[in-house]
């Protein structure tokens, strides 16, 4: 999901922020609850400090719900009471995954660059973000399963869209 920002375009990250995707102002990367941040307070945020989600919903990027912490008390804010057993974990990361796919299954963007299409299937693995690609839908489908990893349908209708256009 895109939305247009006086930065320019922003996108959901792998993390769930909104990030800047345009090149406007050199701005591409940058999450879009910082810029916010910095504009409203006329300020420059260093860094050792984080902007926290109060409401912990990281599209809420309203000026109410924001404040400016240190990085450390920041981790300390999310550590207490947030072990969480793995299925909820991974639940809850399916459900959120229905909005940052373009394809309908779990994990998985079709891209296009210079004018060739390929499939990615992004993970995190001891803590390191990892991508998984091919040429064709069926070719990453073997691949994630020989690697162990979840080959799940979010989206029917998004994904027998895919599986026929991709022909």
């Amino acid at each position: 999901m895109s939305i247009k920002t006086e930065w320019g375009s922003a996108i959901l990250n792998m993390e769930g922020y909104y990030c800047i995707s345009s090149r406007k102002e050199g701005n591409r990367g940058k999450r879009l609850h910082r810029l916010i941040y910095e504009k409203h307070h006329k300020l420059t945020i260093l860094p050792n400090a984080d902007v926290h989600h109060k409401d912990e919903d990281k599209t809420n990027n309203k000026i109410s719900n924001l404040e400016l912490i240190s990085k450390s008390e920041h981790q300390k804010l999310h550590a207490t009471g947030r072990k969480e057993p793995k299925e909820i974990t991974k639940i809850r990361s399916i459900r959120n995954s229905v909005t940052k796919t373009n394809t309908g299954i779990y994990r998985v963007r079709q891209r296009i660059v210079n004018n060739k299409v390929y499939w990615e299937y992004r993970y995190v693995k001891n803590g390191k973000r990892k991508s998984i690609c091919a040429t064709s839908l069926d070719a990453l489908k073997t691949r994630i399963i020989e690697n162990g990893l979840d080959w799940i349908v979010l989206d029917e209708e998004k994904a027998s869209k895919m599986w026929s256009d991709r022909e």
